[in-house]
């Protein structure tokens, strides 16, 4: 068997009671005894995904388990042989998280047998149009539509965008590209159209419509215009924020009919 758990999704009395099980009677609403995944899983796998999430308590019970491989349902004294292969994912720093105390060195290097770091989706864009196609099959037949049709224009842009929650955000604008497809043909003018903080938002460059001379020319005039703001108008000043002497700052300030507008003295 494969067996997922996200850790981060129960409270920690609940988690303890899904990992390891718990007798009849152990906490009020226990009317049943309940068999915990690490049991479920023996001879397969148990995927903890999340497992940055876990609380100290649950920490301690997993090392048990991992280093006794048996298991003890909550509010058992009998402990049960367990044998599952364990995979943990994590999108936080646990090397961080053990400096600072907040999770288990033990535990750590208990589960960091073998790491496998899975890079970002904006660093492996061969993966974007299979995962496109994948996902619009999954959610059109979930949702009983005509699967999307994926231009090449379509595609071009799932390629060339930087994706800042990775595969989930894929996942969910494939599914939206569904919601809004009429007959399968998705209005790709509204696709990207959703609110990004400023971090998530791919730098933009300017000036790249134009020359290398003119970018330069447009580029080196606005510098210039707001260094002297940002200076108030004083060219003393002016010349140490941007580390050029006084003399050849008042040369280009004159090539670009800014010098009147400085406090100092033109004369010199």
């Amino acid at each position: 068997p494969f067996i997922a758990i996200n850790c981060g999704a129960f409270t920690e009395s609940l988690l303890e009671s899904e990992l390891f099980g718990h007798v009849k009677g152990a906490f009020t609403g226990a009317v049943t005894a309940h068999r915990g995944l690490f049991e479920a899983a023996t001879g397969g796998t148990i995927f903890l995904d999340e497992v940055g999430e876990l609380r100290p308590t649950v920490q301690v019970r997993l090392l048990r388990v991992l280093q006794e491989r048996k298991v003890r349902a909550v509010g058992s004294s009998e402990e049960r042989p367990t044998d599952v292969r364990v995979i943990a994912a994590t999108n936080r720093d646990l090397a961080a998280m053990v400096q600072s105390g907040d999770f288990r060195r033990d535990l750590f290097y208990r589960l960091n047998v073998l790491t496998v770091m899975l890079p970002a989706l904006r660093e492996r864009r061969e993966d974007i149009l299979p995962l496109m196609e994948h996902f619009a099959e999954k959610h059109a037949r979930l949702s009983q539509r005509v699967p999307p049709i994926f231009d090449d224009e379509l595609r071009r842009r799932f390629v060339e965008y930087e994706w800042p929650g990775n595969i989930r955000e894929l996942e969910n604008l494939v599914e939206r590209c569904i919601a809004l497809s009429v007959d399968g043909h998705v209005p790709t003018d509204v696709l990207f159209e959703h609110p990004r903080s400023v971090d998530d938002s791919p730098t933009r460059i300017p000036f790249l419509d134009q020359a290398l001379p003119d970018a330069l020319r447009e580029f080196q005039e606005h510098y210039l215009r707001e260094l002297l703001k940002s200076a108030e108008g004083n060219l003393s000043e002016a010349s140490r924020r941007a580390g050029v002497d006084r003399t050849n700052l008042k040369r280009l300030l004159r090539r670009y009919g800014l010098l009147k507008a400085t406090k100092d003295d033109i004369d010199t």
